[in-house]
């Protein structure tokens, strides 16, 4: 072990451990280590633009997907169940059909706000993939049952059921994509 002299012992301080010019199993001190390069500039611009535009795009589509199909359903599902409330009570038939459209419909729209959250995280992950997929599925299915019995009056409004589940699925495969390509990526 070599020994620092008074005279040496100021540039022993502010030397990094190794750069005493003796070799590192002399010193006692572990080998140095590689130096890391860090991340460039561009390449951390450039991933925070992309995550950036990204998020931007899942928010205009969550926008113009999501948002007025849910403002509708709010307003509708309740003038819905006070009518029939009003007229036939909560006992009828009527009233529990309602209540299972009303209930597929809150899922599946929670299962597209669920998936625009996670579309919108830094790192992604799916916890629960069935769960959200079923989501999707159900919304589809009940927006082309939707679509089905809208289908005879003369305006397009009944395109809007499907934009949920156009825009949940969308967003589901982009998340999938980022998910596989952030797999493949070492680091």
């Amino acid at each position: 072990m070599a020994t620092v002299t008074r005279e040496f012992l100021p540039l022993a301080r502010r030397a990094s451990p190794g750069a005493t010019g003796l070799p590192h199993h002399a010193t006692g001190n572990p080998p140095p280590a590689a130096p890391r390069t860090p991340p460039t500039l561009n390449g951390l611009r450039e991933h925070l633009n992309s995550l950036a535009h990204l998020r931007v795009k899942l928010t205009l589509g969550a926008i113009i997907g999501l948002l007025p199909v849910t403002l509708v359903f709010i307003q509708g599902a309740y003038s819905a169940l006070v009518t029939i409330v009003r007229r036939l009570g909560v006992g009828s038939d009527t009233f529990l059909h309602a209540l299972i459209i009303i209930g597929v419909a809150t899922f599946s729209l929670a299962i597209g706000w669920k998936i625009y959250a996670i579309a919108m995280s830094a790192h992604p992950r799916f916890e629960n993939k069935c769960l959200l997929v079923s989501g999707v599925l159900a919304g589809s299915v009940l927006g082309l049952l939707m679509v089905v019995l809208e289908m005879g009056s003369h305006s397009l409004y009944w395109i809007i059921y499907l934009t949920p589940s156009i825009t949940a699925t969308t967003m589901l495969v982009v998340t999938q994509k980022r998910i596989a390509l952030a797999a493949r990526t070492p680091g």
